[in-house]
């Protein structure tokens, strides 16, 4: 079962979920979210809590390119 969200018309889908220690020592668990680039279609990943209430939260999803393409410079088409 794929488990999906859209967020701005952009779909992102949970690719896993890993533990995560903090640096004061507590755990919580991370998801991983898919989705392509706007650019060139390149697929890359945003990580939030995987906690309900600090997901619907997180500005992740506002993150639209690549790593290539995610710099201002480098955002022309087929760059």
């Amino acid at each position: 079962m794929k488990i999906l969200t859209i967020h701005k018309e952009r779909v992102f889908e949970l690719v896993r979920c890993e533990p995560y220690e903090r640096c004061d020592g507590t755990g919580r668990q991370l998801a991983y979210w898919r989705a392509a680039c706007q650019v060139c279609g390149a697929p890359f990943e945003v990580s939030t809590p995987a906690a309900l209430p600090a997901l619907t939260k997180s500005k992740a999803f506002e993150r639209v390119h690549c790593e290539l393409h995610k710099r201002a410079g480098n955002i022309k088409k087929g760059a």
